[in-house]
């Protein structure tokens, strides 16, 4: 309610305790009157935050209903495994109104397994994808043109997980974000990783955890597997 004295500065403020006022963080927004949306930045994961709308004029400040909410952050929980991975600006994907991102498993699917179906003619029908986003259909293109027991492709998708099973072998752009975050998500070794990006019918990419490398390898190679889902 704007009363009787006209508006001279509105936002949201907040603080990690309850009923936070404009002496704590706060954004300032244009404008007087109507609807107004505010995007809170620079705030710490895993922690409760608690915000109100404030509106202050010549009679004071007012204040909204109190909300609350936690952060997410990277490697925790989250969603049958470890958050990894929170899409930025930029990424194939980002919605700056919704949060999205990639959950990893919190270990190893596979220590030693085949990316599959080495052949020496043409590579799968698919799997060529490497931009964030495309290691789900990169997947479902291995399951469906290589039928091979054990795969890597196969090992995470068949995997039912925390209620999930929608888990897939990452492509190479989101598995370089596990890798980045790997300290955090915890779990991984100083090994090969296969991703779902095929390079031809002979070879596939693959990550060494080692030091971020990309390079690529034989399909009857056994490498370690980590799934993800979105």
């Amino acid at each position: 309610n704007e009363g009787e004295d006209t508006v001279i500065q509105r936002g949201v403020c907040w603080s990690t305790l309850p009923n936070p006022t404009t002496c704590d963080s706060k954004t300032t927004e244009s404008g007087t009157t109507g609807l107004f949306t505010s995007k809170i930045t620079g705030l710490t994961g895993s922690t409760l935050y608690y915000v109100r709308a404030y509106a202050t004029s010549a009679g004071g400040t007012s204040y909204g209903n109190q909300l609350s909410f936690t952060t997410n952050s990277i490697g925790t929980s989250f969603q049958g495994g470890i958050l990894a991975y929170i899409l930025q600006p930029g990424d194939p994907g980002y919605d700056a109104n919704t949060e999205h991102g990639l959950v990893a498993t919190a270990t190893d699917v596979s220590v030693g397994a085949e990316w599959g179906c080495f052949s020496f003619s043409a590579g799968l029908n698919g799997a060529d994808g490497i931009a964030i986003g495309t290691g789900n259909q990169n997947t479902i293109d291995i399951m469906a043109g290589c039928g091979t027991a054990g795969i890597a492709a196969r090992l995470c998708g068949d995997l039912v997980l925390g209620g999930y099973s929608d888990w897939y072998l990452p492509s190479k752009d989101e598995l370089n974000k596990l890798y980045l975050n790997r300290v955090d998500i915890s779990g991984f070794t100083s090994n090969h990783y296969w991703t779902s990006s095929e390079i031809d019918g002979f070879y596939a990419n693959y990550q060494d955890f080692a030091n971020g490398q990309f390079t690529y390898g034989d399909r009857r190679n056994t490498k370690y597997v980590r799934a993800i889902r979105a």
